[in-house]
């Protein structure tokens, strides 16, 4: 998949070095970490669950307003919609269907972390497949 906060930045994020000298049992059980239900998300930023696509939208094109934004967009990845914001620490993916509703989001961290199968990232919600094409960039930055 190609990815390319009004409450800024969007999600916080702990930037540490994390070493595990994990076995092959313990990485499988590490890989299942990488996702979570959405209900998991939510329950720390609830307001991100509550707002719907048109809204993220809005509050996508605002956070490229500002001057830490890195990487702005809005697309699609097959039959969902998608925004996307990425900062200096890391990025946030939401993923809607076709109603607007919130099914899935994507975080990640520039922490790094050695040893995990998911190093810096977390899957919430519906496992997906598809590509994401970017229809609008606002604010892109390296």
């Amino acid at each position: 998949m190609r990815t390319k906060a009004k409450k800024w930045p969007r999600f916080l994020v702990a930037i540490a070095t994390v070493s595990s000298g994990h076995t092959a049992g313990a990485q499988q059980e590490d890989a299942n970490q990488c996702f979570a239900p959405l209900e998991v998300f939510c329950a720390s930023s609830a307001h991100w669950c509550r707002i719907g696509y048109t809204e993220n939208v809005r509050e996508t094109e605002e956070f490229a307003k500002q001057r830490f934004c890195m990487k702005a967009w809005v697309g699609r990845c097959g039959e969902f919609r998608v925004t996307h914001t990425a900062f200096f620490a890391g990025s946030q993916t939401f993923y809607f269907d076709a109603t607007g509703t919130l099914i899935a989001v994507r975080t990640a961290t520039n922490a790094q972390v050695s040893g995990s199968s998911c190093p810096g990232w977390t899957h919430f919600g519906r496992k997906l497949s598809c590509e994401v094409d970017v229809d609008r960039e606002y604010c892109k930055r390296k």
